[in-house]
């Protein structure tokens, strides 16, 4: 099972008795529990639509390794039954055309599920698996659920720190199960000064121009709440 670790800020620094203490303040609540987590992956993995038996069997191997961390969120069209909010809000993006839903607007998405699996803590040996699950209804009423699931390969991670900022960044190139898309670049700021993942982070989406021009930005996959 996974514990949630929220991300934190700290807002002051108060002297106590022989130490520091600090008051603190959630700005991230996943809306589930471990177990909850543990209870959706498990159906996921059972129900995993057309999803390729090498895929499942990589995602089940890297939730169930002993050093993995989950990053959840998830919204939906009922606020009040999602903590995070909408599910445009978990996934605030230009476009779906990457992910196999032409020109379908996200905004008008009706629930989205966003999971990153993670293993590793050095960037040389980090490996990622992504699942972005959505649902939207057409005017006519039909209901379509997109599952998608992309792979980084084991050690083509990179952490740089920016010159200006003195930022550390994490990006990886990761690949669709099924091939119909170009890969992906994914891009997170939220790296501790220790070089490991926040406990919340978000995801930019690139993608890079065949045609060798700037890279398109997708927009982002939103306030992930780590699990670990």
């Amino acid at each position: 099972m996974k514990n949630a670790f929220l991300k934190i800020i700290f807002l002051a620094v108060m002297m106590g008795l022989g130490a520091g203490c600090s008051q603190r303040t959630i700005i991230a609540d996943p809306g589930i529990s471990g177990e909850d987590l543990d209870a959706y992956v498990s159906d996921f993995f059972s129900n995993p639509g057309d999803l390729s038996t090498q895929s499942v069997n990589g995602m089940i191997s890297l939730y169930d390794a002993e050093d993995s961390e989950i990053f959840f969120a998830e919204g939906c069209s009922d606020a009040s039954a999602c903590p995070m909010g909408s599910a445009y809000s978990v996934m605030p993006l230009f476009n779906l055309s990457w992910l196999g839903a032409g020109d379908l607007d996200a905004l008008f998405l009706d629930d989205a599920r966003v999971t990153l699996l993670k293993r590793g803590e050095v960037d040389t040996d980090i490996e990622l698996g992504l699942i972005i699950e959505f649902l939207y209804i057409s005017s006519e009423g039909t209901e379509t659920i997109v599952s998608r699931y992309f792979s980084g390969q084991l050690g083509s991670g990179l952490m740089t720190t920016d010159e200006i900022t003195q930022r550390k960044k994490f990006e990886m190139y990761l690949t669709s199960d099924d091939g119909s898309s170009s890969p992906i670049r994914i891009v997170t700021h939220d790296i501790t000064s220790d070089g490991l993942f926040a406990n919340v982070i978000s995801l930019e989406v690139w993608e890079d121009d065949p045609a060798g021009g700037d890279p398109y930005y997708h927009g982002k996959l939103s306030t992930l709440v780590g699990f670990f």
